[in-house]
């Protein structure tokens, strides 16, 4: 299952790379072109991730997991809105982090040191306890409202694989072609993460680079110095992902340009590592964990997230202050 798990971590970080798959990017791309593709083929990663992760749980449920569900809460909605903030000042989230440090963007490596002090910062303030009880999610079960979903998300996955391919068609590109282009068409490159990284969560919680961070933060602060062997490979794996497609792209440089990006990074990192305790998780968890086991929780904090990037990024447009990198 370990090497399994580290597989999909790598395709995850390939494809996430290629894709630029990034909330801010969409949310900038929305308010400054009117052009919701990305917020699309976000719908159609998570799509794909359901179809994909959810014949897996229910044959097996002690192998694959959904995300945990705290209902409808106003923890939920609250840390994705502070969340969006987060990752508004960053310039990116913990997807986009991750596609610029695989890059070689030495700036937003600052975001790692963040995320550690905020999530010490939500143990000392005990910000966890305010979830409430976990319950299982809708896709957690066979049952007639989660097949309706499954089958929804597999004619949503499905339609969206179809136009993509049709248009790789035309392009008559090959594998070689693909996997050394310097950029993937938004929706091609969610159908992948979707599907291999929704069934990496399905595997594993702790599998996100983030997460090690967290815990790290947690056993510097004197907690339980305790590292599954997930935690460990897919970092690792997700890493391996991406300087592999930032190699065979050429993408790859590295810089490093003043303070500001640092300070951005440090700042947001905080903000996003603090308020991921409340949802749990950071947008990566929420695309492709929770979104696909159709947690209420995750949902609402998805969405609170959009709500505040989308208007703040309008307004900062107009003032034009805080570009995103």
């Amino acid at each position: 299952m370990l090497t399994l798990l580290a597989l999909l971590a790598f395709i995850t970080g390939f494809s996430v790379h290629r894709g630029t798959n990034c909330s801010v990017v969409a949310a900038q791309q929305l308010v400054r072109r009117r052009d919701p593709t990305r917020l699309a083929s976000f719908i159609a990663g998570a799509a794909a991730a359901l179809a994909v992760t959810a014949p897996f749980v229910w044959s097996d449920p002690e192998a694959f997991k959904t995300a945990p569900n705290y209902g409808l809460t106003w923890a939920a909605a609250i840390g994705g809105a502070i969340y969006g903030i987060g990752v508004l000042i960053n310039g990116a989230c913990a997807l986009g982090t991750f596609v610029r440090i695989s890059e070689g963007r030495l700036g937003f490596l600052a975001t790692i040191p963040g995320i550690a002090i905020g999530a010490h910062l939500s143990m000392t303030l005990k910000l966890a306890s305010n979830r409430g009880e976990a319950a299982p999610a809708i896709m957690a079960e066979p049952n007639a409202l989660a097949m309706a979903a499954l089958i929804s998300a597999a004619i949503i996955a499905l339609a969206a694989l179809i136009t993509t391919a049709g248009r790789i068609g035309r392009t008559r590109l090959g594998p070689s072609s693909l996997l050394r282009a310097s950029r993937w068409r938004p929706v091609m490159a969610m159908l992948v993460t979707g599907a291999a990284g929704g069934l990496a969560f399905a595997i594993s919680a702790s599998w996100a680079w983030p997460a090690l961070v967290r815990r790290v933060s947690e056993a510097l602060s004197g907690g339980a110095v305790e590292f599954p062997a997930p935690m460990l490979i897919g970092p690792a794996a997700l890493f391996a992902g991406g300087f592999a497609a930032s190699w065979l792209s050429g993408r790859f440089r590295v810089r490093a340009r003043g303070w500001q990006q640092p300070l951005r990074s440090l700042l947001g990192g905080v903000i996003m590592g603090c308020s991921a305790a409340l949802i749990p998780g950071g947008n990566d968890v929420m695309l492709l964990s929770a979104l696909p086991s159709l947690a209420v929780s995750g949902v609402v904090a998805y969405v609170a997230m959009f709500a505040v990037l989308v208007p703040a990024l309008a307004i900062l447009g107009k003032w034009r202050v805080l570009p995103v990198p």
